[in-house]
């Protein structure tokens, strides 16, 4: 459509943007898995199986979207949301 068939309509005022970089701009080596893992055995955390790791995350993952989704919107920051 021409710009000047378009109906006019006032824009409204852009409050985030957000991008998500992995995998485009950004990308790591290794599996998920891998990074979870190496994090937890930084922290001082043994015993892991570390074939519950994809699953757990997956299972924390969708539980958190349904609770605050959006990152978290305005409930909490996205610093807690990834908590």
């Amino acid at each position: 459509r021409y710009m000047s068939v378009w109906p006019k309509v006032a824009p409204k005022r852009i409050r985030i943007i957000s991008c998500d970089v992995t995998g485009t701009l950004v990308s790591f080596r290794g599996t998920l898995e891998e990074h979870y893992l190496g994090a937890a055995l930084k922290c001082g955390v043994t015993n892991i199986d570390s074939s519950l790791i994809s699953p757990s995350f997956h299972q924390a993952y969708q539980q958190i979207s349904r609770h605050y989704p959006c990152f978290g919107n305005t409930e909490i920051s996205s610093k807690e949301w990834w908590r």
